[in-house]
């Protein structure tokens, strides 16, 4: 009882909450779209270079300039660097033409507006390392979601923890 009372107790007026909001850019080749307009249909070959094209599209997403040209976006209220532990810029899976931009802030309206001021910017910075051969579509984030502390969570696994933990002491004894 005791330790699910601390528990509650931090997670409600201790931990500091965090909130996490997330937009997406899919990215083709050009060569998906350009087949679906001549009706040639769409080969297997250009939907794996799509998705191969997009794993190199994930890492310039990732480099630090986008990052530096983002914190001048925000007025430099944070460094790139802090822009950038905040991120987390990943594919659906493997084979996703899909790249998720996640953002977490302790302000859920920050974290929205880290997402969307980040994807305003993405195509033409894609642009940038390769020009022309790529079609770019970007989906902003329309809300933001509490992601620590889970309360209620972290009050059930603290007490059947500390419940184990009495029963082993008694079991002991």
């Amino acid at each position: 009882v005791v330790a699910a009372a601390g528990t509650f107790g931090f997670c409600e007026y201790v931990a500091v909450d965090r909130y996490s909001a997330t937009g997406s850019v899919i990215v083709t080749n050009g060569t998906l779209l350009i087949q679906k307009e001549d009706k040639t249909g769409i080969s297997n070959t250009d939907v794996v270079a799509s998705v191969n094209f997009s794993e190199t599209i994930k890492d310039i997403l990732n480099t630090n300039g986008i990052f530096k040209k983002l914190a001048d976006k925000l007025d430099n209220r944070y460094t790139y660097l802090e822009l950038k532990s905040a991120s987390k810029i990943e594919k659906r899976s493997e084979d996703s033409l899909f790249i998720d931009v996640t953002f977490e802030s302790t302000d859920k309206e920050e974290a929205k507006r880290m997402v969307n001021e980040y994807l305003k910017f993405t195509d033409a910075y894609i642009e940038g390392f390769i020009e022309g051969a790529a079609t770019i579509s970007v989906s902003g984030a329309d809300a933001a979601k509490k992601v620590y502390p889970n309360t209620v969570t972290s009050t059930v696994l603290i007490s059947l923890g500390a419940a184990l933990i009495c029963f082993s002491i008694i079991v002991l004894v």
